[in-house]
């Protein structure tokens, strides 16, 4: 559900990441009225808005080989409240989709229905709305509200001497993990709240006992919140990397150590994890991520030069024989070239990989690296893909191939190119080109 700046268009173009031949689903939230207040409810002070949601859903189809252009049709539209809530200084509490309403929702009335009640020592409190009870939430002693399991969405407001404290809460969802991904938005709701303590907590030492196989401490501890606990604690610091270096010698969990060693940004850490994951590169993927980091954004300190000759040395070698499809790798090899600015074999390999018999036998993998390639090519390099894809027009065994082909071409020529090599063969007659 989307809200605020990004435009359709946008969105919908990402989903062709996923692939929409059939048709793909998805929601537009529009903003039709906003609505706030500001309360004194049993001493603490309450700014509560609504807004008035009006929800479209969309298809959108792009059957891209047949060079269809893109078709969005409306698939009708459901409208909801949304609120959010901020109490006393804390962050707000945002809640989508919390009520359908009708299209011509009076806000100011609909905001009069809504109430906040609070537990005797105010550790608790419960939103409901035309006398409807909606959902409790905790409050620790700082960060936004939260919700959880205890008396989630049932009939009646909660007791709240059968409610544990809220340390109590938090503590058990972090150890049941599973219980807690049976309700995302307090998933998600939680998660934020715990990376909104200013200093290191109890709960960031549960999650680092649980990480790197936690999802919920993987959500927790981004890039801010350990930068935050590693300011804060040297113990934390310590703790966290010693765990990562055991998952990286062991080569397990690679993706979550590695990354977490990149924000952690030790030194010492950073140059034991290169000398384990450079070398392995070609054969363990899993620290491709890891290396492409090392060499672009968290370049600091840099990392060995001989490591990364080996590397740049096996990235060219791969480029010139490529194992099998099964195993192909190209794409992640030019990743690491353009990055160490290795160059030297492009050419050789653009040439290689576009030969009739190799793309024949790896169309698909080596239509997806030139295409996310392509934009990093030089000026030299891209004619060469240009003129390769020329070359294999009337050399590929089938019509869907050559429909790949010339869908690759139709993106890179002018038009009237394009028109042209698309009339010299009656199985693109049907490709529409949007120009």
């Amino acid at each position: 559900m989307l809200k605020h700046s990004s435009t359709l268009l946008i969105f919908a173009s990402l989903l062709l990441l996923c692939g929409c031949q059939n048709g793909c689903n998805f929601n537009w939230d529009t903003v039709l009225d906003t609505q706030t207040v500001h309360r004194i409810t049993d001493g603490i002070s309450l700014k509560i808005t609504f807004d008035k949601v009006k929800e479209t859903h969309y298809n959108l189809k792009w059957r891209i080989l047949k060079g269809d252009a893109p078709q969005i049709s409306n698939q009708g539209h459901t409208h909801w409240l949304t609120f959010d809530l901020t109490v006393a200084n804390r962050p707000n509490l945002n809640e989508a989709h919390f009520t359908p309403c009708n299209a011509d929702q009076d806000l100011e009335q609909a905001i009069k229905a809504f109430e906040v009640h609070f537990s005797p020592q105010k550790q608790h409190f419960y939103t409901a709305y035309r006398q409807k009870y909606l959902k409790t939430y905790h409050l620790l002693p700082e960060g936004a509200p939260f919700c959880s399991p205890w008396s989630y969405r049932s009939n009646t407001a909660p007791n709240w001497k059968n409610l544990p404290e809220p340390d109590q809460i938090v503590r058990y969802l972090i150890e049941n993990e599973d219980t807690l991904k049976n309700y995302p938005d307090c998933q998600a709701q939680l998660a934020t709240t715990l990376k909104q303590h200013k200093n290191v907590t109890a709960y960031d030492m549960l999650l680092t006992d649980r990480f790197p196989a936690s999802d919920f401490a993987s959500e927790v501890l981004t890039e801010d919140r350990v930068s935050n606990v590693c300011l804060k604690s040297e113990e934390w610091k310590t703790k966290m990397i010693k765990r990562c270096l055991n998952d990286v010698a062991k080569k397990t969990q690679l993706s979550r150590s590695s990354y977490m060693l990149l924000y952690i940004a030790d030194p010492a850490a950073l140059a034991q994890t290169d000398a384990a994951l450079f070398p392995i590169w070609a054969s363990n993927m899993e620290a491709t991520d890891y290396i492409k980091q090392r060499l672009g954004k968290y370049n600091t300190p840099l990392p060995n030069a001989k490591l990364v000759k080996q590397l740049t040395d096996a990235a060219n070698k791969e480029l010139l024989n490529p194992k099998s499809e099964s195993q192909y790798i190209s794409d992640k090899a030019f990743d690491i070239l353009f990055l160490t600015n290795d160059h030297s074999q492009f050419a050789a390999a653009i040439a290689k990989q576009l030969s009739p018999k190799f793309y024949v036998a790896n169309q698909t993998n080596v239509d997806v690296t030139f295409h996310f390639c392509y934009d990093k090519f030089t000026a030299a390099e891209q004619k060469q893909v240009i003129n390769g894809y020329k070359a294999l027009l009337p050399k590929v065994t089938t019509d869907l191939q050559r429909q790949f082909v010339f869908s690759f071409l139709s993106q890179h020529l002018p038009c009237s190119e394009a028109k042209k090599l698309r009339d010299q063969y009656p199985d693109l007659k049907e490709q529409i080109l949007n120009c």
